[in-house]
């Protein structure tokens, strides 16, 4: 396979992990439209997409993981948050300790401790989300309505540098 680089020149590519089309539907109009992401270290020009019929598109290879992604349309984000893509899940988080929660999300080193990529579903009692945890420690968090909290129902901590502590997961 070979597929044409931000210059327009064509380059051979091995194909090693999950072959993925990103989409965006729409702008007509614009002139180029990047993707840009936590797997190409948020690089803003490094993948064009194409133009097609009902938007743009790319093909783009990854592997397992928690990525967040953006487009870029004449260099301007597409929307005010990234968007997520959970490849390989291989483990759940599940809480049922926020019953009056709002809104809980899931931070930790598996995804740079970012606020917004992983909301959890409330699903009956529950609040859950599948995730992809490499093997070794983990440390995380929960976002209940804004507010940082360690898991209630894991009593594994250590400290971190705010004095709050994180919750430690093994993953073997």
């Amino acid at each position: 396979d070979h597929f044409p680089n931000e210059f327009g020149e064509y380059n051979s590519v091995v194909r090693i992990g999950t072959p993925m089309l990103f989409q965006l539907d729409g702008y007509p109009t614009a002139n180029r439209v990047f993707l840009s992401g936590s797997f190409n270290n948020w690089s803003d020009y490094e993948v064009a997409l194409r133009k097609t019929p009902g938007g743009w598109e790319v093909p783009y290879i990854l592997g397992p993981g928690n990525h967040e992604y953006r487009f870029l349309i004449d260099g301007k984000p597409d929307s005010a948050q990234n968007h997520s893509l959970i490849l390989d899940p291989n483990f759940t988080f599940r809480s049922k300790a926020f019953k009056h929660a709002k809104t809980v999300y899931l931070a930790g080193d598996f995804n740079k401790w970012s606020p917004t990529m992983l909301p959890m579903k409330r699903i009956g009692e529950e609040w859950v989300v599948d995730v992809h945890l490499s093997k070794g420690k983990h440390l995380y968090k929960f976002i209940v309505d804004g507010e940082w909290v360690l898991d209630p129902a894991n009593k594994l901590w250590e400290d971190n540098e705010e004095g709050t502590g994180n919750s430690v997961l093994w993953v073997e």
